[in-house]
């Protein structure tokens, strides 16, 4: 079969290519180091859950410290800014700014 023209390779030549990398990957650390990762060896059963909690906190939510002058002003700033007022970007952000809105 054809490669992808990075480099052409025969049987022959893949064993001696793939020998090396075996040898230098497949090593008693590394394999020992995957075990503990994975908690099969030293069993932990907790490992790969404390993977996936989040342990951030998040702020409680909080009325709006905005005015309603300050919202407006925000939003002059805003369409002041962009170039195209149709655009959905500006819509969004439009809609953002008033939901902050007192």
């Amino acid at each position: 079969k054809q490669s992808q023209g990075l480099v052409p390779i025969k049987k022959g030549n893949f064993f001696l290519l793939f020998w090396v990398a075996w040898q230098s990957s497949f090593t008693l650390e590394l394999t020992l180091k995957t075990f503990k990762s994975t908690s099969i060896w030293p069993m932990d059963r907790e490992t790969i859950p404390k993977r996936f909690t989040d342990d951030t906190l998040e702020a409680p939510a909080q009325p709006s410290d905005l005015t309603s002058s300050d919202w407006r002003y925000i939003e002059r700033l805003v369409r002041s800014a962009v170039s195209d007022q149709g655009a959905d970007e500006l819509k969004k952000l439009s809609q953002t700014v008033h939901s902050l809105a007192p």
